[in-house]
């Protein structure tokens, strides 16, 4: 498993194929969209399947020439043979680059979580006739559940030809997928957008169906325009405009069950406390004739992702207990939660208890003077660039390229060794290999430069222009508008206590750090006070109940999550004489 792709990646290398159209695989590159052209030839000559099983896209794709060495053809055999579903999953992604899956939350899910899915169905509901695959991929959830439920019809359904093509070709060689027209039995690729599927084909099957999966775990932002609309529609007012495509999933599937129905599947765990899911919370809150389970992933680390996920099971309509629970991954003693009265507004903190932790506001204060972080502050996260490796340069790249210094500007990518105040003497000793700058050029520096000009056509020339941030801006390259220089920077997690560091130096930050400005008409005395409170213990505790806490006991903060959080009345009052006037409660 260790040495079969170099060679097949050499010989993908040295064909001619057409590239895949972006069309059918968003999000990659050119050289990776040839790769994966030619990776059909190599896949569809591990096997041989009935053209009449397959979706047009993918037989069309498994038949491209030319036909790969029969050395090679073994050696990709082989590495099926051990373990069919991570070769797929590796063909893949070692093609094309986690940044550029994201289109698509194509990331692959380890047969053992898959299992523990299965099982968590399996231990108090009925055995499904049907089996929806949501976003297949590769196909993990279909083989295993095919494995588990022999008899049932899995429907394995994804947008991806790629994907589903692998899926196809493995599944294929160890057990044989069924003929769509005449058989009740085994497994069916459908090339298709799930949530188009589920609103114009699902009503055709029968029987007792079980909606599985890994929903692709797009975020808002990469959801098209288009799409964004449609979806909220369909999610009939579950989900605001905001939500990830999981969670549009989530609220169209819950809207489709019937009542022998049920769903299990595998979600990124923000929409646990997020507004934009704050209906659909409620909708599955108040499905009270049905068993609901909350598993949250304690520590998962993938070979190209830290998860922060929760598995979600809603039991079929009157089916065993029709208990609420929540449990850690894995645990065997799930605990009970009444659902008397409405939904709690944040259902993560239905997993943790902050026991020992200091209350921070005053007791005698009234919520209408309570005062947050936000009254005082404005924040920000840091720069997205969309394409860090190109925008951030150290020293030594400046010096080869002989980059202007007019176009360039410090920049603090972590506070791992930063001190309380960041500045320009100590600024060097944040990076153990030199001092790090975000490029922030303008049409006329690149006009003035040429060594900078040439800097921006290589980047044009890996396509970085068409990326969706960089595409978004009216000068691909120009950051001054999303740039912003923070008075005090903030570590965005921490398995400890969340670092805080004035930024004395003026240096703008990257998207994994936060940052804030100070409010006009904040003294400094009350500036300061803020800040020694906040690196107080007090003030860390404060922190980590605000934060999310993530796998392997991670906790992160948001910038909401920073402005809402609630600054004692004996840091704002007492000694320093200030009344916030002005200031909006």
């Amino acid at each position: 498993m260790q040495h079969w792709f170099d060679p097949a990646k050499n010989w993908l290398e040295s064909i001619e194929v057409a590239p895949l159209s972006t069309s059918l695989v968003p999000g990659a590159s050119l050289a990776e969209r040839h790769l994966l052209a030619g990776l059909g030839s190599l896949t569809g000559a591990l096997t041989e399947i009935d053209q009449k099983l397959l979706p047009k896209e993918v037989a069309c794709w498994l038949e491209t020439r030319p036909a790969p060495p029969r050395n090679l053809v073994d050696l990709v055999d082989h590495a099926l043979s051990l373990d069919a579903n991570q070769a797929s999953a590796e063909m893949y992604s070692r093609i094309v680059r986690s940044v550029r899956r994201r289109r698509l939350g194509t990331f692959f899910t380890p047969d053992l979580q898959v299992k523990h899915m299965i099982g968590i169905w399996q231990r108090t509901q009925r055995t499904p006739e049907s089996v929806i695959d949501i976003g297949a991929g590769v196909g993990v959830f279909s083989a295993l559940a095919s494995d588990y439920w022999p008899r049932a019809q899995v429907h394995s359904i994804d947008v991806n030809p790629v994907t589903l093509g692998l899926m196809g070709v493995h599944i294929a060689r160890s057990r044989g997928l069924a003929d769509p027209l005449t058989d009740d039995e085994g497994i069916r690729l459908i090339l298709s957008d799930y949530t188009t599927w589920l609103e114009e084909g699902s009503d055709e099957l029968g029987g007792t169906r079980l909606f599985l999966g890994n929903p692709p775990y797009t975020r808002s932002q990469l959801i098209s325009p288009t799409d964004r609309p449609r979806l909220a529609e369909a999610a009939q007012g579950l989900c605001g405009r905001r939500a990830s495509l999981s969670s549009f999933i989530t609220a169209m599937t819950v809207l489709k069950l019937r009542p022998s129905d049920g769903l299990c599947l595998l979600l990124p765990a923000q929409w646990l406390e997020s507004d934009y899911a704050l209906s659909l919370r409620d909708a599955i809150w108040g499905l009270r004739s049905r068993r609901v389970e909350l598993h949250l992933v304690d520590s998962w680390k993938f070979a190209d992702a830290s998860v922060d996920a929760v598995a979600l099971m809603i039991g079929a309509d009157g089916q065993g207990q029709t208990s609420f629970s929540v449990s850690r991954w894995g645990s065997d003693l799930p605990r009970p939660i009444s659902r008397v009265g409405p939904a709690p507004a944040n259902w993560r903190r239905l997993f943790y208890s902050f026991e020992g932790a200091t209350e921070v506001a005053h007791p005698t204060q009234s919520v209408s003077k309570r005062l947050v972080l936000g009254d005082f502050v404005d924040v920000r996260r840091g720069t997205a660039t969309g394409a860090n490796a190109f925008f951030i340069v150290d020293e030594q790249l400046v010096r080869d390229r002989g980059l202007p210094s007019r176009a360039l500007s410090r920049v603090v990518r972590h506070l791992t060794n930063a001190t309380q105040t960041i500045t320009m003497k100590n600024f060097c000793r944040l990076e153990k290999d030199g001092d790090r700058y975000i490029l922030l050029a303008t049409a006329r520096d690149r006009a003035d430069s040429q060594a900078l000009d040439i800097y921006l056509k290589e980047g044009e020339s890996e396509g970085l222009d068409g990326r969706l941030l960089c595409s978004r801006r009216k000068v691909w390259f120009d950051l001054h508008h999303d740039v912003s220089i923070p008075d005090v920077i903030i570590s965005s997690m921490t398995k400890g206590n969340f670092k805080i560091a004035v930024n004395a130096c003026e240096a703008a930050i990257t998207n994994n750090l936060f940052g804030w400005k100070w409010k006009d008409e904040v003294p400094v005395k009350v500036r300061i006070r803020i800040l020694s409170w906040l690196r107080s213990d007090d003030g860390q505790i404060a922190l980590r109940r605000t934060a999310r806490q993530q796998s392997d006991h991670l906790f992160q903060l948001s910038p909401s999550a920073l402005k809402g959080l609630v600054v004692p009345h004996s840091v704002r009052s007492g000694a320093v004489s200030y009344t916030l006037s002005g200031i909006k409660r």
